[in-house]
Formats: structure tokens, sequence, C-alpha cells
């Protein structure tokens, strides 16, 4: 299929193709959501980490004539926020889990191999575009081309998912 076959068939769909082949689909932010959540896994381990580094620590009381009224444990308000932590990201890596088999079961159905190919590359590996295109031997703009149409693909997949899984 050319390029003007692409965009005729493209706009027939309701969709306009840039001059790189892209085209803006809600499947884009559907295959995203994977990246997200891990995106958003990371950012709470790193919470944890920071969380273990404060329980840990010890530090010197820098005047010995302060006198507390209330008694505080620092220690132990820390180490409760870090269990809770642990249970959101443990929660969080359950629906990674359960985002990453949903988009698998979508790339799944798309009967191009090569489409297939690059939507793992894209949306689960988080490759980039030029480095899929170097990983595939095709030009960057072929591979923005392929791109786009794997969308259309998934779009189509999206809107019939009873069709057989390869």
């Amino acid at each position: 299929m050319t390029f003007d076959e692409l965009k005729k068939e493209a706009k027939r769909q309701g969709y306009n193709l840039n001059e790189r082949g892209g085209t803006t689909l809600p499947a884009k932010e559907y295959l995203r959501r994977y990246q997200d959540a891990n995106r958003q896994i990371d950012a709470l381990l790193e919470e944890i980490n920071d969380l273990r580094v404060r329980a840990t620590s010890i530090t010197q009381a820098l005047t010995p004539d302060w006198v507390q009224t209330t008694p505080t444990n620092r220690t132990e308000s820390i180490v409760a926020k870090l269990v809770d932590m642990e249970r959101k990201v443990d929660s969080r890596v359950d629906d990674l889990h359960k985002i990453e088999d949903e988009v698998m079961q979508t790339i799944r159905k798309v009967e191009n191999p090569v489409y297939r190919e690059l939507l793992i590359r894209k949306y689960i590996l988080g490759k980039t575009l030029e480095e899929i295109a170097v990983k595939m031997h095709y030009s960057y703009r072929q591979t923005c081309r392929i791109h786009g149409m794997a969308l259309i693909c998934v779009k189509d997949v999206l809107q019939c998912p009873t069709k057989n899984v390869i």
C-alpha cells in the first residue's frame, strides 16, 4: 500500500495522517497505559527507598537542653509509611500486570507480524521510533508510516475485539 493509498484509507476512517505517516488515535493512549503504570511504580519505589534511608539514618540532637512535651517516635511513623507505600506498590504492580496482559492480547490480535513487532518494541519495551528503525532495518520515515498503519490496526482490533488471537 502506498502512502497516498494509506492517507485515503485513513481519511475514509476519519483520521488525518501527518507527513511522517503518524496519526493521533485513541489506540496510542491505550497502548501507553503500560508505560505510564511502569513510571508510576518507579516513582513509588523511589519514594520507598527514600523512606528506608530516612528510617535507618541516625541523627544526633543538636541541642541537648531541648525538652519535648509529647513523645513521638520518628522511626515508627516512617516505618508505618514505608509499609503503606509497599502495599501501594504491590497493588500497582498487580495493576501493571493486568494492563500488560490487556495490551499484549490486543497487540497479538494485529495480523501483520511487522506491525506486532513494532508495537511491542514501542509500547512494551519503550524504544523510540529511531531505535526501532535501526533494529528493524527500515528508514525512520518508513518506520513512522508503519507505526501509523499499526495504530490503525490496533484501533480496528479495539473496535472489534472478537477477532481471533494469533
